[in-house]
């Protein structure tokens, strides 16, 4: 989200009106408050559970899609 707001300060190109920065900065921004979301729920799995092979693939699969989308 830094760099786009940071790129939405120095590049003043627009589309229909809106800086092209806008989009992914939102972008960014939904997948914090997912991901926040997620930590913050985790508090309510039994003890352990993030250290079995479920759990990490509990992890696991969030993060490669988040890398995949923003690749």
């Amino acid at each position: 989200m830094g760099f786009c707001l940071v790129a939405q300060s120095v590049d003043s190109r627009t589309l229909n009106g809106v800086s092209v920065w806008t989009k992914p900065f939102k972008f960014s921004l939904s997948l914090s408050v997912y991901l926040g979301t997620l930590m913050l729920f985790t508090r309510y799995l039994p003890k352990g559970y993030l250290a079995t092979q479920r759990g990490r693939l509990l992890v696991a699969i969030p993060v490669v899609m988040i890398v995949f989308e923003m690749a």
